[in-house]
């Protein structure tokens, strides 16, 4: 047997009550390897408050500290606004005593195989300090596939292999490193089916959608606001919960894959129209002027938001349950976790996403997809649903099927532990 550690990154809060979507996919993952009986570790900033988690027990849990993150999310703002090389959040200086703790601590366990999300400034510290380990770099995002070639291929050549959460990411990335193809593969985020189970609806989901994410512009909260306002008059009983803290995804991030988007350009402005606008709306506001302003996009169709902060993630079973369907309008291309959530329970999702079929959703079978960024037919999708309940819940019971045939995190388990048997093999 292998021992294995998951690498979270200084936001990656494992934490039961305040897990988002990148920590409950590594908890998730780190749990199903465990239970093939390989060793596992979880270094993270308050790994030691995943103790409370009973699917974690025989996990060793490994706190790193990730000091303050003030200085950081000054750097991050600055480096929006600046000619450099690739973002803040792919430079050297990102975190850096994070890093260089997670590094130290790595050097002690003395792991096989090394899972780290999203941050590539790892691969070469973890290189120098462990030759032996077999690297996995696990992507959640597109932003590598708008990088400069060269230090993308130079990054990829230190990963023995790369995990992407979907086809676009896969394919957006080999745009930028056609040679990684054989080491580049899509792992799908999934379910736990024993979390977000079958169920009859409680009360009215005919006339009740929900939305479940971070309520920052890419995810396109603005866009539903203004489909809800052409569907307000046709079903005036709406209700739309939307489950999730307001926070600005960093604007130099985003910056990078404008450039290339069209539809992530039209985003820039939430960011502010000069400096003093850009400092109120990224350092004091944080987000909390877009959410404001996205429903009120709804016009008199506001009355038809119900906001909820931030729930933990055992408690979004209630809000899918409830609902017609979940709704996913990301700007960025994205299929978001809380549509296989929502699937599982025997929701139909509307997802926003240039791609027609992947994982579990398939236009017109699980789900109806609909071009980025365009409020119009967002609204005539989520009216087809909320018009024809019948219809809801046979795309709904379609994609209950979808997710638990090949979409649970057991299944990923496995998917991503022939993944690492080739790795370890390859180092015999």
């Amino acid at each position: 047997m292998a021992h294995v550690a998951f690498v979270c990154n200084p936001g990656d809060r494992l934490d039961p009550a305040a897990r988002s979507s990148v920590p409950i996919v590594i908890a998730s993952l780190a749990r199903e390897v465990a239970r093939s009986g390989h060793d596992v570790s979880i270094l993270g900033p308050d790994a030691a408050k995943a103790s409370s988690d009973p699917t974690l027990a025989g996990i060793q849990l490994v706190n790193v500290s990730a000091g303050s993150r003030v200085v950081a999310r000054l750097d991050q703002f600055l480096s929006g606004y600046v000619a450099a090389q690739n973002p803040f959040s792919t430079s050297d200086r990102c975190y850096a005593r994070y890093r260089a703790r997670v590094v130290g601590a790595l050097s002690m366990l003395r792991p096989d195989i090394v899972h780290v999300s999203t941050y590539g400034q790892y691969l070469p510290e973890i290189a120098a300090a462990l030759p032996g380990a077999r690297r996995v770099l696990h992507l959640h995002d597109e932003l590598w596939g708008h990088l400069p070639p060269d230090y993308v291929q130079a990054r990829l050549g230190l990963a023995a292999h790369v995990l992407c959460v979907n086809t676009h990411i896969r394919d957006t990335l080999l745009s930028r490193d056609p040679a990684a193809h054989a080491r580049v593969s899509v792992l799908h985020n999934a379910v736990d089916p024993e979390l977000f189970r079958a169920g009859p609806a409680q009360g009215q989901p005919g006339r009740r959608l929900v939305y479940v994410g971070r309520l920052s512009p890419e995810k396109g909260l603005h866009v539903l606001g203004a489909a809800v306002g052409r569907l307000h008059q046709r079903f005036p009983d709406l209700v739309v919960d939307v489950v999730g803290s307001a926070g600005l995804i960093p604007y130099d991030w985003l910056r990078w894959i404008a450039a290339d988007d069209a539809a992530c350009r039209s985003l820039l402005p939430w960011y502010g129209t000069g400096p003093i606008d850009a400092i109120r709306r990224q350092i004091f506001d944080r987000g909390q002027s877009y959410v404001r302003d996205s429903i009120a996009a709804a016009g008199a169709g506001h009355t038809a938001f119900r906001l909820h902060d931030f729930v933990p993630h055992a408690d979004l079973y209630a809000y899918y349950r409830t609902a017609a369907a979940v709704v996913c309008p990301s700007v960025c291309d994205e299929i978001p976790l809380s549509a296989y959530e929502g699937m599982a329970i025997g929701r139909p999702a509307v997802v926003s996403c240039d791609l027609s079929r992947d994982g579990p959703v398939a236009h017109g079978e699980t789900a109806l997809v609909v071009p980025r960024a365009d409020p119009l037919r967002l609204a005539d999708a989520l009216a087809e649903l909320l018009a024809s309940p019948a219809r809801a819940a046979s795309m709904g019971a379609a994609a209950r099927r979808a997710v638990l045939s090949n979409h649970t995190w057991s299944i990923a388990g496995q998917r991503l532990l022939a993944v690492y048997e080739r790795l370890l093999a390859q180092g015999q």
